[in-house]
């Protein structure tokens, strides 16, 4: 079991590697780790100053408080090259409060294009913080934020959607809303507005686990998502979400038919009230050949059709 003294010991390796690039940290879970532990093993990381990408995760470190988050962010505030973050703080004890430290240092980091957030807001105001100072980084080309169980209202997806209007640049947007609640079509269908903006969107995952969506927000979700010209990949999770009946799946379908940049499509619709006229709707969607995709595929499908290839 990892410990606080075990972090010492680990932060000292750390801090003696002053040519690190990359720094990948894993602690989910791990319930002995407290502040002196975080102490431990952040100290140091401002002398790394090559480095490009950081990823912690503490999600579940349940003896965490806002003073770790302090000395986070103010660690990572001195990176200048940091380009690549993801910082999973989804701790249940953890309140809203050390959210203002974070936001201050997240609208410095100018240089970022790819960042992964997840906490699980106490309230909207949270994360009304949190996507106000994203809306801040104009070259993220891939977010992903991660609100699993936060007590967030449409409020805060509204402010999201808000969010997304700068982040002309985004590819790859991942949102995680597994049981949130007290999220309705409202909220989902300000995501969908503004989805159809994001022309140069590639992937669009959403987890819609146990909301309170139904199918007026499917529908307006969908119809966002019927203008991305370049979208490829499509992954939707709407397990439990109990107000998705046969029109939510038929308008699934009817958008998926249409949208022929897409080569993955992956949609979840256990416990819904979903029959199985709309899961045959959802199955029975035309296939297109291989040969139809290469005529409609752009330079970034490309380059991952060719990874892709090489792997096989």
């Amino acid at each position: 079991m990892i410990t606080d003294a075990g972090l010492q010991v680990l932060g000292e390796s750390i801090a003696k590697c002053s040519s690190l690039t990359h720094l990948k940290l894993n602690f989910d879970s791990v319930d002995k780790i407290s502040d002196s532990g975080v102490d431990h093993i952040t100290r140091n990381l401002s002398s790394i100053s090559q480095l490009i990408l950081l990823h912690y995760n503490f999600t579940r470190c349940n003896l965490l408080t806002g003073r770790s988050v302090e000395r986070i962010v103010n660690e990572i505030t001195a990176l200048p090259n940091l380009t690549i973050l993801t910082l999973l703080l989804k701790i249940g004890s953890l309140t809203d409060v050390p959210i203002a430290d974070f936001t201050r240092t997240l609208r410095n980091l100018t240089r970022l294009e790819e960042l992964t957030i997840g906490w699980c807001c106490k309230t909207d105001d949270g994360g009304c913080q949190i996507n106000d100072a994203i809306s801040t980084l104009s070259s993220l080309s891939h977010l992903q934020i991660d609100y699993t169980q936060s007590e967030i209202t449409d409020r805060a997806l509204k402010s999201m959607s808000m969010m997304l209007r700068p982040l002309i640049k985004l590819l790859h947007l991942d949102l995680n809303l597994y049981l949130a609640l007290n999220i309705t079509d409202e909220g989902v269908s300000a995501i969908g507005k503004q989805l159809s903006q994001l022309t140069q969107l590639i992937t669009f995952k959403a987890n819609f686990y146990s909301t309170k969506i139904s199918d007026e927000g499917v529908s307006n979700l969908m119809d966002g998502i019927q203008n991305l010209r370049s979208l490829s990949c499509l992954l939707l999770c709407l397990w439990w979400c109990e107000n998705v009946t046969v029109a939510g799946a038929s308008k699934m379908a009817e958008i998926i038919q249409v949208c022929t940049s897409l080569v993955d499509v992956n949609i979840d619709i256990k416990r819904t009230r979903i029959t199985s006229v709309g899961s045959t709707n959802l199955q029975s969607m035309k296939t297109v050949s291989y040969t139809h995709l290469r005529a409609h595929e752009t330079p970034e499908h490309l380059v991952c059709r060719l990874l892709l290839e090489k792997k096989k």
